[in-house]
């Protein structure tokens, strides 16, 4: 935000009615009144040699008079005011970007629940608030929190807000903000940048910038020593998940998985560091199963529902 002298000094004060300054020549005559009024003045003389160096002391002091008159100082700040109403000033502002529009998304992955980084992507987004707020989930499937609301509702939103077990669509949730911000505006997209599922963040950045899109990446850090199940689909009868060591070494995890509250699967998992390891679950029974990792890391334990 600008700062207010800053924005004076770069937007000088205009009238709407500049007939109206010409009120604050009323002064000269409400001048002239004070000199010719008549006063009293009481004088002890000694000799009339004195009388000239009275005189000239009266001259020097006259505007001395006016500073200790209060009547005169109270007509003179009517007329300057009266003046200035009439005249009507006004300073034309810096206008944002798109009308004031900001686009903020929210990484809401499995990986923002680490170490407190979804509350400092709040907190952060927070910064970014503008007249018109818009505020997007990035999820498997963007997901709208709130639309064109002023910065105090969505703050309110972002207070609600919480990141899930599911990895996030970055670009998908940029391309919803960019049908949003037709006419320019900003796009401010708050994650650990820790992985994402679609396009690459970074290109649709830059499809979003040549359209008059001013993007703003802001990235929450936290202890990154976490392993996960970052992907899941079905293969038949099967379903196959992906499990990412985000660590630098290895790690050991253990995998279960329960049909209907059922333990069908109990197995250790040793993942090299800074790599995926696949597994399935063949011949999966009708019913709910849920699969789940434990490990001592930044990351809760996740459990994954089919």
């Amino acid at each position: 935000m600008a700062d207010p002298l800053t924005s004076l000094l770069a937007n000088p004060v205009q009238f709407a009615n500049q007939v109206g300054l010409y009120a604050l020549l009323l002064i000269i005559p409400l001048i002239i009144i004070y000199l010719l009024r008549p006063r009293p003045l009481k004088i002890k003389i000694p000799s009339l040699m004195f009388l000239m160096d009275i005189e000239k002391k009266k001259r020097l002091n006259v505007f001395r008079k006016f500073l200790k008159d209060p009547l005169f100082l109270i007509q003179l700040l009517v007329l300057i005011l009266t003046a200035l109403a009439v005249a009507e000033p006004f300073i034309i502002a810096n206008e944002e970007v798109g009308g004031g529009h900001t686009v903020l998304i929210l990484d809401a992955s499995a990986s923002m629940q680490a170490d407190g980084r979804f509350d400092r992507a709040v907190v952060e987004s927070n910064k970014f608030l503008s007249s018109r707020n818009t505020v997007i989930l990035a999820e498997n499937v963007p997901m709208m929190a709130a639309k064109e609301v002023p910065a105090g509702s969505a703050s309110d939103t972002l207070k609600k807000l919480k990141a899930k077990a599911t990895i996030a669509d970055l670009s998908g949730a940029m391309q919803l903000g960019r049908k949003l911000l037709p006419e320019g505006g900003r796009m401010v997209v708050v994650s650990d940048f820790a992985g994402w599922t679609g396009e690459d963040p970074a290109v649709t950045k830059r499809l979003a910038e040549a359209n008059g899109i001013s993007v703003e990446f802001v990235t929450v850090t936290g202890r990154t020593d976490n392993v996960g199940i970052v992907s899941g689909s079905f293969e038949g009868s099967d379903y196959r998940i992906i499990l990412r060591n985000f660590n630098t070494g290895s790690q050991t995890v253990k995998l279960e998985a329960a049909s209907d509250g059922v333990n069908i699967i109990s197995t250790d998992l040793n993942i090299k560091g800074g790599s995926n390891e696949y597994f399935t679950l063949s011949n999966l029974r009708p019913g709910q199963t849920k699969i789940s990792i434990d490990s001592k890391d930044a990351l809760a334990v996740i459990t994954m529902p089919m």
